[in-house]
Order: C-alpha cells, then sequence, then structure tokens
C-alpha cells in the first residue's frame, strides 16, 4: 500500500450482501468476512433476542450519557426474512464501537485528555474483544492499524474517518430511554 494510502477499515452492516457459500468458512459481509455467522435467516423476533442478549454481552458500558435503542431500527428485517444469524450481534457491537469512536472525537474536539484518554481505552479494548478477534476478519489487522495506530500517536484523523466510514447506522439513545 502506498504511503499515506489507508485501507478500509473492516465493517459488517445489517443490509449488506452475505455470501452464502458455506464452504467459505466465514461469511462476507460487505467487503470483509464475518466469521461465525449461521445460515439460519432472522425474524423480527430472533433478531431483536439476539440484540437484547449481544447488548447485555459485550460487558463494557457506553460512554456517559449514552444508551442503546430499545430494539432494533425499523426495517431491520427484510420483508422477505431474509437475514441472516449475526445482523443483530453486529447491530449491537458497531453501536458500542461508534458510540465510544464519537465520544473520543468529541473530547478531542473539546479538548478534554481525560476523556479522551478514557474513550481510547475503551477503542483499545474493542481490539481484544471477542466480536473483533473472533468475528470480524481483519488479517492484516488494518483496523488497529488504521484507526488505533493515529490515535496512539494523538492524530484523532484514524478515529474520524472510520467513524465517517461506518457509524451513520448505530446510533445510541440518551441514557434512561434504551430497553
Amino acid at each position: 500500500m502506498p504511503p499515506g494510502a489507508t485501507a478500509p477499515a473492516p465493517t459488517a452492516s445489517p443490509g449488506d450482501a452475505v455470501d452464502d457459500d458455506p464452504a467459505a468458512g466465514e461469511r462476507a459481509v460487505g467487503g470483509p468476512a464475518v466469521d461465525g455467522a449461521e445460515s439460519t435467516a432472522l425474524t423480527d423476533a430472533s433478531a431483536a433476542e439476539e440484540y437484547a442478549r449481544v447488548v447485555a454481552e459485550i460487558g463494557q458500558p457506553l460512554p456517559a450519557g449514552l444508551g442503546y435503542p430499545a430494539g432494533l431500527p425499523d426495517g431491520f428485517v427484510p420483508a422477505d426474512g431474509r437475514l441472516e444469524a449475526g445482523a443483530a450481534r453486529n447491530q449491537a457491537w458497531f453501536t458500542w464501537l461508534c458510540a465510544w469512536e464519537g465520544e473520543y472525537l468529541t473530547a478531542d474536539a473539546a479538548q478534554d485528555p481525560d476523556r479522551q484518554r478514557a474513550a481510547a481505552a475503551m477503542l483499545e479494548w474493542y481490539a481484544t474483544a471477542p466480536f473483533y478477534s473472533e468475528v470480524v476478519s481483519d488479517p492484516e489487522g488494518g483496523w488497529v492499524s488504521n484507526v488505533l495506530g493515529p490515535m496512539r500517536l494523538g492524530d484523532p484523523s484514524g478515529v474520524r474517518a472510520d467513524s465517517r466510514q461506518t457509524c451513520g447506522t448505530y446510533p445510541t439513545v440518551p441514557s434512561g430511554t434504551s430497553g
């Protein structure tokens, strides 16, 4: 890769095409591969259950004042019912990640180093979290190199770029309004 060029960070979106080739061993969602996606299509009820279970399993908080939406976005499961298992898991994890990327950027803009360090610690944790290490396929470590690398040097550009690319469909809500 040329100097200064960045590879896109691995992401998985619920609406992206899913590679149904069982011989592949991984499921490609968008561009990156996502391990562990089952071939079972989610229904509204099973997607809601998967989302709620994963939100409870993440084990790290959202930034102060933020909560998860009470449920999945309207129309999350397409009318034809073709949504792979794992899509609601992706929604929960990327909501968490995007909340912390937003917190990091807000702290940077506010020139609040303590708040920025706390957000950076959560982004560092994500790189070791089970979702990133066991589900998201990023064999070359692009997210760590392109997002955490600059962040570790005090440069928010990688976090900003990833947030712009990834976070438009992963909203949070004010605390106390989630379910």
